[in-house]
């Protein structure tokens, strides 16, 4: 279940309205119908034939049950089925129940397609026909919508979806950095339209409003809104395929856009000049300020979000450094937070390196989660408090690719006691310390006395506290056992 924060501004006051939607129902796949790579959870218990278990998918020339299948894909009953990258790139089209539903005619399953999303700016001249605000010079008081072009409306026709269901989400950013998820239509008496959750009907669709005589949703003429640049963007927020898609080079998550609204016809737009700071701080999540290269423009501290205030852990950005995220585009974001541990079963981790224990996890990314990436050039540093007595930790980044614990050189700093890594990739981040030894110390042999002659008595040389020495090498060595990890 996904929460959204929806920002709404009426008579110079902030509403926040939390919308949290009921259970998915985008999951539940008809006889025939369309997926998408990248989405998880399906059922398609209705798309096969009787006594079926798999879905088959056969090359390009060959004959339907008589040619032996490209690919086979076990359909478990009762399982949910993940339409993954790495098994369906390259296999797009009819999958077919198999091997009963290849035995007389062919049984199509379901069709698989790479999913695809683009937004644009839609302006409702007063005086001309509507057309995209691309080339068009927007000022205060235009109308305007959003066309969407996308192939994933097949998801939202499935049975029992519901308006309250994922979909599609839009933000749109103004210049003072609010990001709102819905849009007044108009000055006075204005109807709040979302822009979340958006199921489109077809390939290329415009945001409906509930006043019949209204194409648009977005009046700039409303006091809310100022003068200068706006930020836009999509990102298919259904059944994880923004999450599962990513990296792969499709189009699931769309490039931000950027749009100048100007306060009259004569305005050729000067941004007013705003003091840049020397320094930002955030916690949890920070919103980076960065440049279309990606450069930051600040010195930026984030720190760990989930300790209460405790700042227990931090990531420093010099301004300079380079963000950018899975597409190579600028990061706008990032987050830091506590992961869980290894033995919660919350994520699926590799075992810790050999001889280590694990003391603490961080996730370091966008705020798009942990399936997200992202690589900072040159690198920046990352902090973790030591909240132990160990005299000696390790930090190590996960290689989810490899499946892997992979080491990081990092120093503990005295001064302040945190262990410090410079770092050019997002991801989890585990500080170790050494397991207990698993054998026993081997006991120091005793030396026998040599035999003394008896006819001359030694003359005892006495070393001050000599006789401590044993005892002090026993003490020193139980404090070393005993000591807290």
């Amino acid at each position: 279940m996904k929460s959204r924060t929806i920002a709404l501004v009426a008579a110079g006051i902030l509403i926040l309205l939390l919308v949290l939607p009921a259970a998915a129902a985008t999951t539940t796949v008809p006889k025939g119908g369309t997926i998408f790579i990248g989405e998880e959870g399906l059922d398609l218990s209705a798309t096969l034939a009787a006594g079926d278990s798999q879905i088959a998918y056969y090359s390009s020339g060959a004959t339907i049950g008589t040619s032996v299948p490209e690919a086979v894909r076990q359909v478990s009953p009762g399982a949910t089925f993940y339409v993954a990258p790495s098994e369906f790139l390259g296999r797009t089209g009819a999958w077919y129940s198999y091997p009963n539903g290849v035995s007389g005619s062919a049984w199509m399953a379901v069709f698989v397609e790479e999913p695809y999303l683009n937004v644009r700016l839609w302006v409702y001249p007063s005086n001309a026909a509507p057309q995209s605000a691309e080339n068009y010079k927007l000022i205060t008081g235009d109308r305007l919508n959003f066309r969407i072009e996308t192939n994933v409306f097949p998801i939202f026709s499935r049975p029992g979806v519901t308006a309250s269901d994922e979909g599609i989400d839009l933000y749109v950013t103004e210049p003072d950095g609010t990001t709102y998820t819905a849009l007044f239509d108009s000055v006075s008496g204005a109807t709040s339209i979302a822009i979340a959750d958006l199921k489109p009907t077809s390939s290329v669709w415009y945001i409906p409003n509930p006043s019949p005589s209204k194409q648009y949703i977005w009046d700039t003429g409303n006091p809310s809104y100022k003068s200068g640049t706006y930020e836009f963007w999509a990102e298919i927020a259904v059944n994880r395929m923004k999450e599962n898609y990513a990296g792969t080079g499709g189009n699931v998550v769309q490039e931000t856009m950027t749009k100048d609204i100007l306060s009259s016809a004569g305005d050729p737009f000067i941004p007013t000049a705003t003091p840049t700071p020397d320094y930002v701080e955030g916690e949890g999540t920070v919103r980076l300020n960065v440049n279309t290269g990606g450069y930051v423009q600040v010195d930026t501290r984030l720190w760990d979000g989930s300790s209460g205030g405790g700042k227990e852990a931090y990531v420093f950005l010099p301004k300079g450094t380079q963000a950018l995220n899975e597409k190579a585009q600028a990061l706008k974001e990032l987050s830091l937070y506590l992961a869980p541990f290894l033995d919660t079963g919350i994520w699926s981790w590799p075992p810790l390196p050999e001889g280590q224990n694990e003391l603490v996890a961080y996730y370091l990314g966008p705020d798009t989660g942990p399936d997200s990436r992202a690589t900072f050039s040159p690198s920046v540093e990352l902090g973790i408090r030591i909240s132990d007595n160990s005299a000696v930790h390790n930090l190590y980044r996960l290689n989810e690719r490899l499946n892997r614990w992979d080491e990081v050189d990092a120093t503990a700093d005295p001064d302040d006691g945190y262990l410090k890594a410079p770092i050019t990739k997002s991801g989890i981040y585990l500080v170790t310390y050494p397991a207990a030894p698993t054998t026993t110390p081997t006991a120091v042999p005793t030396e026998e006395p040599t035999e003394q002659p008896t006819t001359a008595e030694p003359t005892p040389t006495e070393t001050p506290l000599g006789w401590l020495a044993p005892l002090g090498a026993c003490a020193a060595g139980t404090a070393l056992l005993l000591r807290k990890r």
